[in-house]
């Protein structure tokens, strides 16, 4: 602040900016505000081994940086006979791109290419959200056989086979081997699965809380050039407080930065709902939107996430059967509510079938709806509204989205749904 500066008048001040462009211009009004009462001024460059978004607190916290290392650095300091804000400020051309609208109507953009259908794509980060023992581990792990193989996971298509890199940070290389050998023999597909699974926490490495493991996971992800990585779970690898912005605003960051090398690179992070709230809290297979609020720590992880999916474990209250569910919200698509069915033997989940999904999967509200309709070989959404008398828009919404999750419909031309496998078809 200008009224700050008059502290340093007569002093000689050396100025060490964060190792990014953001310090680089903090640094540059700091120098200009400083200019009228300092007696000299001069500039110390960040080391070239700092990672990025570094700083002198990471080199002495986290490299254990010595007195005579930091003195010998602002040694260093380059004197500046004239601040000019608008030079300190100045970025590089190619660093920033700024947009006019009249441009951005008329850019092409490369679309990103899908790894699992209505699920995810190229350059997305994406959650997979629930509660300790309800099967996270086993979907992930499931999908990055599924994804490796080029194989079809929970009903949604694989174009093509991928490279798979999983942080298993709760689980010893040998238990993590006998879950794979359970849901799959070994052929075609393993040599692309990856998996970095150390046998103690003191073993960990790599995590976002400090600059030398962030480049030890750069390391990692470099070596093997990942197309999907997968992080299970995220609390370990954030390896600070969850609930606090900084801190997981600085652990995206981190993450993101493997994009600079590995620009399509999608992230999978896993990740643990926290406690519920109230008497009847969502459940995933009624508001996924609400459902997903519920994700552990602060929100600025699951707003930073393209999509999130939960998979939750419910009581039919009506039958008393255990639900499997599987579905949330997405940015890009919209995403299938699915009830699963799991194997003991194998561990897989698959999808369930039969006639009582329709009335297990729908609310008493969007089976009348569904009821009222069910005879059509084709419908449009005001013909639900018309037929339904209903008003709420919200609840055909929800009711054509698990429609179409189960197979029952699929969008035609024209806002048109066709009843798959309809008598009358």
């Amino acid at each position: 602040m200008a009224e700050n500066a008059a502290a340093f008048a007569g002093m000689d001040v050396r100025l060490l900016p964060d190792k990014d462009e953001a310090g680089k211009k903090l640094m540059g009004r700091a120098a200009a505000l400083l200019r009228p009462h300092a007696r000299s001024i001069a500039v110390v460059e960040p080391p070239t081994e700092w990672l990025e978004c570094g700083d002198l607190y990471d080199a002495i916290a986290e490299m254990r940086w010595e007195r005579e290392r930091v003195d010998a650095l602002l040694a260093t300091a380059a004197h500046v006979e004239a601040v000019n804000p608008q030079q300190c400020e100045k970025k590089p051309a190619s660093q920033v791109k700024i947009w006019t609208l009249a441009s951005l109507r008329t850019a092409t953009f490369q679309s990103p290419e899908v790894i699992v259908e209505d699920l995810i794509a190229e350059g997305e980060t994406i959650g997979i959200v629930g509660k300790p023992k309800a099967g996270k581990s086993r979907v992930v792990q499931q999908m990055a056989l599924d994804l490796t193989r080029g194989a079809s996971f929970l009903g949604h298509h694989v174009p093509k086979p991928r490279t798979v890199l999983i942080l298993d940070l709760e689980n010893r290389a040998a238990r993590v081997r006998a879950r794979f050998q359970k849901m799959s023999d070994g052929s075609n597909g393993d040599e692309r699965l990856f998996i970095f699974a150390p046998e103690t926490l003191a073993d960990l490495r790599i995590t976002l809380a400090n600059s030398a493991g962030v480049k030890a996971l750069c390391e990692l992800v470099a070596e093997v050039g990942p197309d999907v990585l997968i992080i299970d779970t995220w609390r370990l690898l954030l390896g600070g407080d969850e609930n606090k912005t900084e801190v997981v605003v600085r652990g995206l960051r981190a993450l993101s930065s493997l994009r600079k090398r590995l620009p399509t690179l999608a992230i999978i992070i896993v990740h643990h709902t926290g406690k519920t709230q109230g008497q009847d809290p969502p459940l995933l297979r009624i508001d996924p939107s609400a459902w997903v609020e519920n994700a552990s720590g602060h929100y600025s992880l699951i707003a930073h996430m393209d999509a999130c999916f939960g998979l939750e474990r419910e009581i039919d209250r009506k039958s008393g059967d255990e639900l499997i569910v599987f579905g949330g919200v997405s940015r890009g698509a919209v995403p299938r509510t699915l009830l699963l069915e799991e194997d003991p033997e194998t561990l897989r989940f698959r999808t369930a079938i039969g006639d009582d999904v329709v009335q297990k999967l729908l609310t008493e509200k969007e089976c009348a709806a569904w009821h009222a309709v069910e005879e059509l070989p084709e419908l449009t959404f005001t013909d639900v509204v018309e037929r339904a008398h209903t008003k709420n828009r919200k609840l055909v919404a929800s009711m054509v989205r698990k429609l179409g999750s189960m197979g029952l419909i699929q969008r035609g031309p024209n806002a048109v749904y066709l009843q798959v496998g309809n008598k009358r078809n």
